[in-house]
């Protein structure tokens, strides 16, 4: 009827693609009124009782993005996983570990978490009692010292305190300096960390994990002195594609029990969610093996969909054609 090729394409069923960055944070908070209020105490206890699983509580702010990070350990039944925004939790032991995900107006949610909310002093809280904090680009950049803005991008200007967490100091730019970047990484294992640049070196191509994501931020982070008398500040990540003046470069920090990266996509590995989540000698999950490569060998929605589409004829040659591209 109107000269242009037609394809059938056969219903896919459980394809579970992932939903437009934000959109499904509203309905997974929505379950907020199934948890129990800090008050009430005794009922989250016997919560976590029951479930027998490490609670990972989310934090959902009201600019949180790039939601995707959370879906693979959403996926994996060893986790119980929360998303809150108005209703505290119970801190550690009952809470595992909080994760500060990314953001779209850091400064914004920064100041929510400590000036609107009680969220702040939760987390500070949740750490001093022993519990673990993973902060994820623009959750990185709250856990540090100072997020200054002094250009006013974000819309709210000057330099303002962070949670005093990571001993670090992030400086927003403008989008004209996004940094948009596939990243390969070596996630360290700290059990044996050596304090030597060369023990390092050593130490991440022994007891490392290889790790895959992206980078997707307008801030720049560095390391400053450290003030907050924490543990010994050791690097996270060793980007294996990224060296400056020849030395390679350590994405991300970890101070104790608090860890922060830029690399969006690392949870996509079931051994880097019990590394990253869970403390050393913590074995309250199943770490075998076996079941963390079956967890890694479920195929991506995305990659599901494209091979679907293939199939019934719809590859990149026959689209191409269509749209004139040939």
């Amino acid at each position: 009827m109107v000269g242009k090729p037609i394809y059938v394409v056969p219903y896919l069923y459980n394809i579970n693609l992932p939903e437009e960055d934000g959109l499904g944070v509203e309905r997974r908070i929505a379950q907020e009124h199934k948890y129990n209020s800090i008050k009430n105490e005794n009922l989250e206890i016997q919560k976590s009782k029951e479930t027998q699983k490490p609670v990972i509580v989310v934090v959902a702010y009201p600019h949180v993005a790039i939601t995707d990070d959370l879906t693979p350990l959403e996926s994996d039944s060893r986790f119980e996983v929360e998303w809150r925004r108005s209703i505290i939790p119970q801190i550690f032991p009952h809470t595992t570990c909080i994760i500060l995900p990314g953001s779209r107006l850091s400064l914004s949610d920064l100041l929510w978490l400590t000036k609107e909310t009680g969220w702040g002093e939760c987390i500070k809280s949740h750490v001093e009692a022993g519990g673990h904090i993973l902060g994820l680009c623009g959750g990185y950049q709250m856990l540090g010292m100072v997020l200054d803005d002094s250009l006013g991008i974000e819309g709210i200007k000057g330099k303002h305190d962070g949670l005093g967490l990571l001993p670090v100091e992030t400086s927003i730019e403008p989008a004209s300096c996004k940094i948009v970047e596939p990243q390969v990484a070596i996630l360290l294992d700290h059990s044996e960390y050596k304090e030597t640049r060369e023990a390092q070196e050593t130490s991440s191509k022994q007891n490392g994990l290889l790790v895959k994501g992206f980078e997707l931020h307008c801030g720049r982070t560095n390391i400053v002195k450290n003030k907050i008398g924490s543990p010994t500040i050791v690097p996270l990540l060793h980007y294996l594609n990224k060296k400056v003046d020849g030395i390679q470069k350590e994405e991300g920090i970890q101070c104790g029990n608090v860890k922060g990266t830029y690399l969006h996509g690392i949870l996509k590995s079931a051994a880097a969610r019990r590394i990253l989540l869970l403390g050393k000698g913590e074995s309250s999950v199943d770490c075998t093996e076996e079941l963390e490569k079956k967890l890694d060998e479920k195929e991506d929605p995305l990659d599901r969909l494209a091979h679907h589409l293939e199939h019934c004829g719809l590859g990149f040659d026959t689209l191409s054609r269509m749209v004139g591209l040939a």
